[in-house]
C-alpha cells in the first residue's frame, strides 16, 4: 500500500473480474480480462519503483513519520483479506483522529530535504526528545551570528560599502586616470597612499566594530543550559540546543531558545517571566503550562518519555501569537502563547521549569525580529556625498572650461608653437582634429591636477572622531546608572552623531510619562459615581495631592511675623517613616486633630500664618526662618483624624494634637541630624514666645476623611478611599456593588501567592492589580486559582467557581471574558473598551447607558483609565453547543484567532452593564 496525498493505493495482485452469462459479452470479456492483465503488470511495476522509493528514504529517514508507518502497516495486514479495484481509491480515515495527521504528499517525494529544496515552510513538525525525526526538516540550530563580516568576506565586503562614499568612489576613479601617462603628469603614488590610508583606517574601525559584535555572539552561544538526554541532565551549550530537545530552565535564567512549557516548580504549572529584552515591559508575566504535561514535574525518567509531537506554525516575528497543536497519548491539546516561554526572557520567581524547544537560532522570534546586519548611513555621511557632489560639479565645470579654453588656444595659436611645444604622437597633424583632441585630454589633465579640491582628509577626520566620541560615551558618568552599575555602551561606532540629530520624541504614556503606580480612583455602578472627595465646609469636590493618599506630602508653611514680604523658604523633608515633628499646643492639649488632604488648588497658594505677639508658650530654640513640617504618613493613615479651626483673639488658628501623632509615633526615631532639626526648628516671637499658638489662615481647608476598612483582615495599609457610600453599599449587601466587585475579584489572568504570610499577587498588568487590589479592600478578596476553578472570600464567606472558560484579551478585541458556573448557574463576566463593551449591551438599559456615559466622560476628562463592566447570564445547553465549536476552533491551525474571534462573538452578546472603573497613573 503506498500513501500519498492522503490516497491508499490496492496492493492486490488480482482485479475481479464481474461474473456473465451474456454470450454476447465473451468477447468484451476476453478484451477486459487482457486489459485486466495490463494493468496488473503496471501495477506490480509501480509497486516495485514505489518499495524503492521508500526504501532508499527510509535509508536516510531512520524514523519514519508516523502516519507513514500506520499507512504501510495497513497494506501490510490487509493485502491478503482486501480487494480494491486500482480505480477507486480509498482515503485513509481509520487514522486514529487524534494522531498526527500525515506529511504532505509532496513532502514524503521531496525526501528529508523537503523545506529547504522544494517550498518554504508553512508548518512545523516537532517530536519531543527525538533528534533523528526532526533532523529531516533542517531545522536551524541554536547558533546565532549578528556580525556582518567574515575573515573571507570582509574585504570584499567592506571595501565595497567604502565604494559608496561618493568621495571614495572619485578618488579610485582618478586614480585610474593617473594610470594613463597621456593625461597624467602626477605618479598614482599621491593619490594611491592616502586613498589606501582612508580605506585601511576605515576598515580598520569597521573590522573592531564587528568583532564585538562576533565576541558577544560567542558570549551568547556558549551560555550554558541543562539538557535532556538519555534520561539524564548535561551541561549543553545554547549552540548545541536542537529543535525538540528538552531542556530545564533555572530562577533568574535566560531562556535559551522559544520553548514549549511542560512543568514548573509552582503550583498550577505555572512560570513568572521578564520580557525587558523582548518589549521593554518590566513587569512579570505569567505562564501557564498544560495540565496535563504539568504532572510530569521534574521526574527526568518521565520527560525523557515524554514522546509528544507538536505540529504548530512556522516561524514568525509576532511575538503574541502562537499557534499549534499538542498530540501525545491519542489526545489532541491545542497551544497557545500562554504556553510559550521566547528566548530572551528571564525567569523571575520560578525555582526551576522544563520545556521543549520549538524555535531555535535564527527561527527564533527575536531573531526573527532583528533582522540582518545592513550598512547604515547617517545624517553626516548623506550630508558629505551631497556637498561631495556639488564639489565635483564644481571642479567639472573648471576643467571643462580649461579644456574649452585649451583647445581654442590650440587651433588657434599653438599649432604654430609646435616647434617649441610638440603635441604628443597620438595628437592627429591636422589643425583642427588635433586641438579638439587635445583639449579633451587636458579636461582630464586638469582633473588630475586639481583633485585636492574634493577633501579626502574630511572622511579621515570624521571616523577619528566617531571613533574618539564612542570611547567617551562608554566613560561618561553622567550617563552611568547607579541602581543597575552600568554605564552607556556605544555598540558601534558609526552612529554616533544621530544621537544629535533627534528632533520629535514619540513615546506612550503608561510607564513613560507616568509612574505606571495604578491606583482604583473612582467608579460608577449602576449609574451612580463614586470616588469624589468632597470639602465639608463648602460642599465642592477637591482633588487630591500629587501623589494619591500619600500624607506625608501635606505640608504647613510657616513664616516669621516680623517678616512683611514672602522671603524664600528653607525646606527639609522629614522621612515619614523615621522622622516626624510634634507640635503641641497648651491651651487644648487633649484635642484630636490630625493632618488633611490638601487639594491641588490649595497648595499652589502659600498658607501664611501670621503670629500673635501676645502668645505665652516658648520653645527651647529661637529662629527667624522659615520650615516646612511634613508629618508622618503613618499618622494619618491610622488615625483618621482631620484640622480642626476655632475662634481665638479673633483669629483662627489650626491646632494639629499630639494624641494622636503621639499614638503612633512612638517608634519613631529623632531627627538625625542637626541641621535637619535647625531647619525644622518652630518660629518664634521677639519675647520668646511660640507663633503657631496664635496664627491665621487664609484658608481653611476642610475635606472628608479616609474611610475605614479595618474591618477588613486583607485590606491594604496604603489604600486610601474617601467616598463613605461605597463601602456602606457593599456592606448593606447592596447586589449591583457586590455584583461589581465579584466582578472584579473574578474576571482576570492575577495569580495569588502566599509570601510572609501575607496575599500577594502577581499581574501581567499593574492595572488588573489595582482592580482586584481593590475587590480585596472592599471584603472580596481573590484567594486562590487552579486550570478548574477560581475562589474568592465575600465579606469573609468563601466562595469556590468553576472555571469554565477564558475569553482572553488581544488589541483586536480589546475585552477579556470569563465564563463562570456555581450552584448550577452559569454566568460570563466581561470588562473592556467602553465604545466595545456598549456596542455588545443588551436592550431596556437606556438610563443606566446614559448616566454611565456622563460618568465615562468625566473620568475621562480627569485622565483616569476607564474599563466598562458587563455580564451575561447563560443557559447551560446553550453553553454545551457554544464549548464545542470553542474547542473545535481552538484545535485548527489555520486561522485559529480569527475562528475564535467569530465563536467568542456569539456569546459575549446581550450583556447587562454592571459599571466603570477609573484607574489613575499620575505623570512622572
Amino acid at each position: 500500500m503506498y500513501l500519498g496525498s492522503n490516497i491508499v493505493y490496492s496492493t492486490t495482485n488480482t482485479v475481479p473480474v464481474a461474473p456473465t452469462n451474456n454470450h454476447h459479452s465473451n468477447h468484451q470479456n476476453g478484451n477486459n480480462h487482457i486489459q485486466s492483465h495490463k494493468k496488473e503488470i503496471e501495477l506490480e511495476n509501480s509497486q516495485k519503483v514505489n518499495k524503492d522509493l521508500f526504501r532508499k528514504k527510509s535509508s536516510r529517514i531512520e524514523t519514519p513519520p508516523p502516519a507513514f508507518e500506520t499507512a504501510i502497516n495497513m497494506g501490510n495486514n490487509n493485502t491478503s483479506n482486501r480487494t480494491e479495484d486500482f480505480n477507486t481509491p480509498t482515503s485513509v480515515k481509520s487514522l486514529d483522529p487524534n494522531a498526527p495527521p500525515p506529511l504532505p504528499a509532496r513532502a514524503l517525494r521531496s525526501g528529508s530535504k523537503y523545506f529547504s529544496a522544494f517550498f518554504t515552510e508553512n508548518e512545523r513538525r516537532i517530536r519531543a526528545n527525538d533528534r533523528i525525526y526532526n533532523s529531516q526538516f533542517n531545522y536551524a540550530n541554536n547558533y546565532i551570528k549578528t556580525s556582518k563580516y567574515s575573515v573571507l568576506s570582509f574585504l570584499p565586503l567592506n571595501l565595497l560599502e567604502q565604494f559608496q562614499r561618493l568621495a571614495n568612489f572619485y578618488f579610485l576613479c582618478l586614480l585610474i586616470l593617473q594610470l594613463i601617462p597621456a593625461i597624467s603628469s602626477l605618479t598614482p603614488v599621491t593619490t594611491a597612499i592616502p586613498l589606501i590610508g582612508v580605506l585601511m583606517l576605515t576598515a580598520a574601525k569597521d573590522a573592531y566594530d564587528d568583532f564585538q559584535r562576533h565576541m558577544s555572539d560567542s558570549q551568547v552561544n556558549n551560555r550554558r543550559s541543562k539538557a535532556l538526554r538519555n534520561g539524564k541532565l548535561v551541561d549543553e551549550k545554547w549552540a548545541g540546543v536542537q529543535v525538540g530537545d528538552i531542556i530545564r530552565m533555572d530562577n533568574d535564567q535566560f531562556v535559551a531558545a522559544d520553548i514549549l512549557l511542560l512543568s514548573s516548580s509552582e503550583p498550577n504549572g505555572l512560570c513568572f517571566i521578564e520580557t525587558a529584552e523582548l518589549d521593554g515591559e518590566t513587569n512579570l508575566k505569567i505562564k501557564q503550562c498544560l495540565t496535563e504535561t504539568a504532572e510530569m514535574g521534574c521526574q527526568e525518567d518521565l520527560l525523557w518519555q515524554f514522546n509528544g509531537e507538536i505540529i504548530c506554525e512556522p516561524p514568525n516575528n509576532l511575538l503574541n501569537k502562537f499557534d499549534g497543536t499538542l498530540y501525545w497519548k491519542n489526545q489532541r491539546f491545542p497551544l497557545d502563547n500562554e504556553k510559550i516561554l521566547l528566548r530572551g526572557c528571564v525567569i523571575r520567581n520560578t525555582q526551576w521549569c522544563y520545556g521543549v524547544v520549538v524555535f531555535a537560532g535564527k527561527d527564533t522570534k527575536l531573531m526573527q525580529n532583528s533582522g540582518t546586519a545592513t550598512f547604515k548611513r547617517t545624517t553626516i555621511d548623506r550630508l558629505l556625498n551631497f556637498i561631495i557632489i556639488g564639489i565635483v560639479f564644481f571642479l567639472l565645470s573648471i576643467c571643462g572650461f580649461c579644456s574649452i579654453a585649451s583647445a581654442i588656444w590650440e587651433g588657434l595659436v599653438g599649432y604654430d608653437f609646435r616647434l617649441y611645444l610638440p603635441w604628443d604622437k597620438i595628437i592627429p597633424d591636422h589643425h583642427f582634429q588635433g586641438a579638439t583632441l587635445l583639449g579633451f585630454l587636458v579636461f582630464f589633465s586638469y582633473a588630475i591636477v586639481m583633485n585636492t579640491v574634493v577633501p579626502i582628509s574630511l572622511y579621515v577626520s570624521v571616523e577619528v572622531i566617531r571613533f574618539a566620541q564612542s570611547f567617551q560615551i562608554n566613560w561618561d558618568d553622567k550617563m552611568y546608572h547607579k541602581e543597575s552599575n552600568t554605564h552607556a555602551k556605544a555598540r558601534t561606532t558609526t552612529l554616533n552623531e544621530e544621537l544629535g540629530q533627534i528632533q520629535y520624541i514619540f513615546s506612550d504614556k503608561t510607564g513613560t510619562l507616568t509612574q505606571n503606580i495604578m491606583t482604583f480612583n473612582k467608579c460608577s455602578i449602576a449609574g451612580r459615581a463614586y470616588g469624589d472627595v468632597i470639602d465639608l465646609k463648602t460642599g465642592e469636590v477637591v482633588e487630591l495631592s500629587e501623589k494619591p493618599f500619600n500624607t506625608s506630602q501635606t505640608s504647613i508653611l510657616l513664616m516669621d511675623d516680623n517678616t512683611t514680604n514672602t522671603d524664600t523658604l528653607d525646606r527639609t523633608d522629614v522621612d515619614n517613616d523615621e522622622n516626624s515633628l510634634e507640635i503641641s499646643n497648651s491651651d487644648n492639649p487633649d484635642n484630636n486633630n490630625d493632618l488633611v488632604m490638601l487639594s491641588a488648588h490649595q497648595r499652589r497658594k502659600k498658607f501664611r500664618i501670621t503670629a500673635n505677639s501676645s502668645s505665652s508658650h516658648h520653645t527651647k530654640s529661637s529662629k527667624k526662618r522659615a520650615a516646612i513640617v511634613r508629618f508622618s504618613n503613618e499618622t494619618t493613615n491610622r488615625n483618621n483624624k482631620k484640622y480642626e479651626t476655632e475662634e481665638h483673639t479673633g483669629n483662627q488658628f489650626l491646632r494639629p494634637t499630639l494624641s494622636a501623632v503621639r499614638r503612633s509615633s512612638e517608634n519613631l526615631k529623632k531627627l538625625h541630624d542637626n541641621e535637619m532639626a535647625k531647619n525644622l526648628s518652630v518660629p518664634t516671637t521677639p519675647d520668646g514666645g511660640d507663633q503657631i499658638s496664635n496664627c491665621s489662615y487664609e484658608e481653611k481647608p476642610h475635606v472628608t476623611e479616609p474611610v475605614d476598612f479595618s474591618f477588613n483582615p486583607y485590606y491594604e495599609l496604603d489604600f486610601k478611599w474617601f467616598d463613605q457610600g461605597l463601602l456602606d453599599a457593599v456592606r448593606s449587601d447592596e447586589q449591583h456593588a457586590h455584583n461589581f466587585f465579584r466582578l472584579l475579584a473574578l474576571c482576570h489572568t492575577v495569580m495569588p501567592e502566599e509570601k510572609n504570610g501575607r496575599l500577594e499577587y502577581q499581574a501581567q498588568s499593574p492595572d488588573e492589580s489595582a482592580l482586584v487590589g481593590a475587590a480585596r479592600n472592599f471584603g472580596f478578596v481573590f484567594k486562590a486559582r487552579t486550570p478548574n476553578s477560581i475562589t474568592i472570600e465575600v465579606m469573609g464567606n468563601v466562595e469556590e467557581y468553576e472555571l469554565l472558560s477564558i475569553l482572553d484579551f488581544n488589541n483586536v478585541r480589546k475585552r477579556m471574558s470569563v465564563i463562570l458556573k456555581r450552584n448550577n448557574k452559569l454566568v460570563l463576566y466581561c470588562k473592556g473598551a467602553d465604545n466595545v463593551i456598549y456596542d455588545r449591551l443588551g436592550p431596556n438599559q437606556y438610563d443606566v447607558r446614559q448616566r454611565t456615559q456622563e460618568h465615562l466622560n468625566k473620568f475621562a476628562g480627569e485622565g483616569l483609565r476607564t474599563l466598562v463592566l458587563a455580564e451575561r447570564q447563560l443557559d447551560e445547553d446553550f453553553f454545551n453547543v457554544w464549548r464545542q465549536k470553542q474547542q473545535e476552533a481552538a484545535l485548527a491551525l489555520d486561522g485559529r484567532e480569527d475562528k475564535l474571534g467569530a465563536i467568542y462573538e456569539e456569546i459575549e452578546c446581550d450583556m447587562q452593564l454592571v459599571g466603570v472603573t477609573a484607574i489613575e497613573d499620575k505623570l512622572q
